[in-house]
């Protein structure tokens, strides 16, 4: 990404606050323009549907409330009475109805006119006419105007500060307050009057560009040709030309300087880190953030960025005061820093680094040369979300090993995010011996980067795959709580299409859905799927994501799927003594059983813990969707088989039959996804009015293993993304960056056993697991419900 102009962009907590900056009373307006996109080829069914669109994707509610038409919406003349028109075969209904149209919608109209005889499409501009356009503006209900200067040179001897200023004049003694918004490109520095005439804004640049680095052919690249009539600037020469005259933009302190329009979902030019890069120096430099693209019609990725709620607060902020150049820290070819206070609530500096250069930088930012005065803790904001995600620490390693996206442990962390998010949101109250602070917890700036579906953001994708059974595992530890927590409907409908998508995997033959499509071992191979139907016993957990969507859309068919899954999963998985097998292969043709087997336990005979662990939470699951007892008696039974097989340490091997006189590591992931079950089999028992004793062997089981397996320290982490070079071909590469303390383990447990089968190509134990941390929050989170809060040895 760094070849493509990476942004880092950091809000810091805890800054000191040195006060709200004097005179500025409004914030940059925000809204739509027609012109970047479509020129002078404007109609009243365009602007109608932008208006829908603009309620519809959430971007009024965000704050765009302005719908300005730029050039293409006038009559070539005037009317009998001198008053502008609308074009009546364009806008068959006037001003009027439009403008009422449009704040039926909590939107409000703006039209284009020009300080000259004609505006930049020749037709009619206000010059000679602006007390009778003004009063015209305010009749139709307009709340909003963009003043170009295009007809101004022909405007005989008048300044332009005198041209502006009798409209500015005409407004202010019209019956309406009116956005009076200059568009004179920097001519004869309006930083200087702009404040004098009632303007909300004024240009400090010719027209932009919906190109990142390449400007038009003709484009001057000095300082002073910026800030001219020239069109086809790039967005890149004007964050460098900023340099130069951002600190004319702090001498107006009741108008907002302004860099022209975005082109964020503007063509096709721009890859999207130069979008949010583009978006985030318009909202800290406190340009207003006025859209430039088809918003009926907009790319997913653009949307975001518009909508990104963080980067709008620095941009609506209550300080007012844009990011100054921070010369010390940069670099002319490639490197530029910009820095500044902000007050969002929560946020009180940030600092922008933007590389245009074409190589990787490192670079270091002393808190001294942004204006701060102490140590701060940091949130990024907006870097690349990450594409590998955290499965298991080395043994005796204290980092995480990434895997892709699409592999099937890729859920966990960010479920892991969500508990925490879920416990500070409910359960605060509660512990009181958790003291959570802002300024100084490495997750904090997780649980920020959580809020805005920055972990989550690739995930999504995640939804569409059919060929898994894991989809329940890969989606819902952080779908499900989106939705809850944060009423996150684009989680909500990727936890829906990953149902459907495991739905379909189901098979009416077998009564099944299917896990694995082929395996092959050194044991075994199953290639035809045709003739294998291979279902593992792990599958019961990915259950609960189609009961809760069946839920959601009443949809019956879904539900018994499910329940005819673990009527399967019972009648063939589950042994006489309630041991299980890990693996039935079903004949597809048939549905009957043709072999059980292993694939990760001890034996195809033994019974592998984390299998027995995933048959008791499961089928615990089921009964709280079904309320069937039969399934509840089934989860009991195969808990108590866990429960004869568990030493007193209470800390069980990773298969209860491997040979005894062999030293086995042990499995803590299998002892704390059983006390997950455990409380679920307890709750379920107490709701039909019979003694638990599941409580207590759950406590039993975490205080074992949490006092023997939970690491001394956490760490936040690093997230890394897969990147594609020429040079160095499909790589790895970090993002973000480590602020605890070194060697400290990434993980909240250690003691845990990825695989030890014979076959297995990593045998390796006594590490940690994302699932295992996953499960040690969620039964935490579930003792809390219970309101059990005295047991907390361990911090479950």
């Amino acid at each position: 990404m760094y070849a493509k102009h990476q942004l880092w962009y950091l809000l810091l907590l805890a800054a000191p606050f040195l006060g709200l900056a004097v005179g500025r009373a409004s914030k940059p307006q925000m809204g739509w323009n027609s012109w970047n996109t479509f020129k002078q080829n404007i109609n009243q069914t365009l602007i109608e549907d932008t208006a829908k669109a603009m309620v519809s994707t959430g971007l009024a509610q965000a704050g765009y409330r302005y719908l300005v038409m730029d050039e293409g919406r006038q009559a070539l003349e005037r009317a009998a009475d001198g008053r502008q028109q609308f074009n009546a075969s364009r806008f068959p209904s006037g001003g009027s109805a439009l403008a009422g149209y449009v704040q039926d919608l909590g939107l409000k109209l703006g039209p284009y006119s020009d300080s000259g005889i004609f505006g930049c499409g020749f037709t009619p501009g206000s010059w000679g006419y602006e007390e009778l356009d003004a009063q015209t503006y305010a009749k139709w209900g307009i709340d909003y105007l963009k003043y170009d200067n295009c007809g101004g040179f022909h405007a005989g001897t008048y300044t332009q500060q005198e041209r502006f200023q009798t409209m500015g004049n005409a407004l202010l003694s019209s019956s309406r307050n009116i956005f009076y918004s200059l568009c004179q490109w920097g001519h004869q520095f309006p930083w200087y009057w702009a404040d004098n005439i009632g303007a909300g804004s004024y240009r400090m640049s010719g027209d932009i560009h919906a190109q990142f680095t390449q400007d038009k052919s003709g484009v001057c690249k000095t300082a002073y040709c910026l800030n001219t009539g020239y069109a086809g600037v790039s967005v890149l020469t004007m964050i460098r030309k900023m340099r130069e005259i951002s600190p004319f933009q702090h001498k107006s302190r009741q108008s907002w300087a302004d860099m022209d329009m975005l082109e964020v979902g503007v063509g096709g030019a721009m890859s999207e880190i130069e979008e949010q890069t583009h978006f985030s120096f318009w909202a800290a430099l406190k340009f207003p953030l006025i859209i430039g693209a088809d918003v009926t019609k907009i790319r997913e990725s653009s949307l975001k960025i518009l909508l990104n709620e963080d980067v709008i607060g620095i941009s609506q902020d209550e300080r007012g005061e844009a990011v100054r150049y921070v010369p010390e820290l940069s670099r002319e070819d490639d490197i530029q820093v910009w820095a500044g206070p902000v007050e969002t609530g929560i946020y009180r500096h940030v600092v922008l680094a933007l590389n245009y250069g074409s190589n990787k930088t490192n670079i270091s930012i002393p808190w001294s040369k942004v204006g701060l005065e102490q140590d701060c803790s940091g949130s990024g904001v907006k870097s690349s979300p990450p594409t590998l995600f955290p499965e298991y620490t080395k043994p005796g390693g204290t980092r995480y090993v990434y895997r892709e996206l699409d592999f099937w442990t890729s859920g966990f962390f960010p479920g892991c995010l969500y508990l925490l998010l879920e416990r500070r949101r409910k359960y605060s109250h509660l512990l009181r011996r958790l003291s959570w602070k802002a300024e100084n917890e490495p997750h904090e700036i997780h649980l920020q980067q959580v809020l805005h579906g920055w972990w989550t953001e690739t995930l999504h994708r995640n939804a569409q795959i059919t060929t898994t059974h894991d989809l329940g595992f890969m989606i819902f530890p952080w779908a499900r709580p989106a939705w809850e927590l944060e009423h996150d409907r684009t989680s909500y409908n990727t936890a829906l299409k990953a149902a459907e998508s495991l739905r379909g995997r189901y098979d009416v033959t077998v009564g099944s859905i299917r896990s694995w499509d082929v395996c092959v071992t050194k044991r075994y191979k199953f290639l035809d799927p045709s003739k294998d139907f291979l279902v593992i016993i792990d599958n019961m957990m990915n259950l609960d994501m189609i009961f809760w969507a069946a839920a959601q859309l009443g949809d019956d068919d879904m539900y018994n799927a499910a329940v005819k899954h673990a009527e399967t999963t019972r009648k063939h998985h589950i042994r006489p003594d309630f041991s299980t097998f890990h693996v039935v292969n079903f004949d597809q043709a048939t549905g009957e059983p043709k072999e059980k087997i292993t694939n990760q336990g001890y034996s195809d005979t033994s019974s592998w813990s984390r299998g027995q662990a995933w048959a008791i939470a499961g089928f615990a699951q089921t009964y709280d969707w079904t309320r069937d007892v039969s399934f509840l008696e089934t989860a009991i039974s195969c808990a108590e088989y866990f429960l004869a097989q568990l030493p007193p340490s209470c800390i069980p091997p990773w298969d209860f039959a491997a040979p005894k006189d062999q030293a086995q590591p042990p499995d803590v992931s299998a002892a704390i996804i059983t006390a997950y079950g455990l409380l679920l089999i307890h709750e379920a028992l107490t709701g039909l009015g019979r003694e638990s004793v599941y409580l207590k062997q759950s406590l039993r089981i975490l205080r074992g293993n949490c006092s023997v397996h939970m690491n001394a320290g956490g760490k936040y982490i690093k997230t890394r993304q897969r990147i594609d070079t020429v040079e160095h071909g499909t790589v790895d590469e970090e993002v973000g960056w480590d602020v605890d303390m070194e060697n400290e383990p990434e993980t909240i447990l250690n003691g845990a056993t990825i695989n030890n089968y014979e076959y297995a190509p990593r045998r390796w134990a006594n590490h940690g697991l994302v699932y295992a941390d996953y499960f040690f929050l969620l039964a935490g989170n579930k003792l809390l419900e219970m309101g059990v809060t005295e047991i907390w040895d361990c911090n479950v």
